[in-house]
């Protein structure tokens, strides 16, 4: 559960230390069952932690679950990747032209 959190919150950049106080917020349960110990741990119900604001994030969250540590973690060439992608070429399998 806390290393999906911290995944899923590194994404889009948040700030380390709330990233950190969620994650530490939630006791060593899985990632699928988030949500609802959201709804049904009094502790998490008090934290605020339950807004909507957050819903997407616990939705990403519990996706995670069960996939390695290894799969979850982007290479450094993926955002690469993701800006610039990669093409189809025959005879030479699948090339990404990156500016230099």
């Amino acid at each position: 559960m806390r290393h999906a959190v911290r995944d899923v919150g590194a994404a889009p950049g948040m700030p380390p230390g709330e990233i950190d106080a969620i994650a530490k917020a939630f006791p060593h349960i899985r990632a699928r069952d988030a949500r609802v110990a959201l709804r049904e741990l009094p502790e998490l119900r008090l934290s605020g932690l339950g807004e909507d604001r957050l819903d997407l994030f616990f939705r990403l969250v519990e996706r995670l679950d069960g996939l390695p540590l290894t799969h979850r973690r982007t290479p450094v060439w993926g955002a690469a990747l993701r800006r610039h992608p990669a093409r189809p070429h025959p005879g030479r399998g699948v090339l990404c032209r990156l500016p230099r």
